[in-house]
């Protein structure tokens, strides 16, 4: 499962806050995005004690096993705890420390960094490009060999990635157009280029 966005409503006739059940509202750890980026944190509903004897009243959430305590709207997008590839933990950061022109803009990288994870987790569980996310929110996986060579995949949150490829100075025409679904594997001749590249750069 990827990034969600935490959704709530409000009871018409009380106002009073109506969360959704199960995750991430169950009390089990998740990842939530604060201001400040991913954190594991888990939901509290009720009054409780935690092991250093701290009382939390409630409705709010723990996070960093109890180092802090966020509010209900300080988190914005929820994902299950993962287990992290070195790629996916790098997707996530980046996308947590980004910063956005808009908020149209930020839906739009959430959408390509979630695209992003998924084709990684897929498609290049032991990879390891550069990650990049724009300010107008475009997520790139980058790996750079000697003399210029390089290979680019492009994420804009449409379900598709785009791939360039470069020899020396010129970008290899042919490739550099090519646009394919996240769920596809990688082209050939882009697999073979990353391999090169990452038996170069260990």
């Amino acid at each position: 499962m990827m990034p969600q966005p935490i959704t709530y409503r409000y009871d018409q006739k009380t106002g009073d806050i109506v969360l959704p059940d199960g995750p991430p509202f169950d009390g089990k750890p998740v990842l939530i995005k604060l201001g400040a980026g991913w954190v594991e944190a888990w939901w509290l509903e009720g009054t409780t004690s935690h092991d250093t004897l701290e009382e939390y009243d409630g409705f709010l959430w723990v996070c960093m096993d109890g180092d802090f305590e966020a509010e209900l709207d300080s988190a914005t997008y929820w994902m299950p705890v993962p287990v992290m590839t070195a790629l996916v933990d790098d997707i996530v950061r980046a996308f947590g420390v980004a910063v956005f022109d808009d908020y149209e803009t930020e839906e739009a990288a959430f959408n390509a960094h979630k695209q992003a994870i998924t084709f990684a987790l897929h498609t290049l569980p032991n990879h390891k490009p550069r990650v990049g996310i724009s300010g107008d929110g475009v997520v790139t996986l980058q790996w750079t060999g000697s003399d210029g060579r390089g290979v680019l995949l492009v994420f804009v949150g449409n379900g598709t990635v785009s791939y360039s490829l470069k020899t020396g100075s010129h970008t290899t025409f042919g490739v550099s157009d090519v646009t394919g679904s996240v769920k596809d594997p990688l082209p050939p001749l882009i697999s073979a280029a990353i391999d090169l590249i990452e038996k170069e750069n260990p």
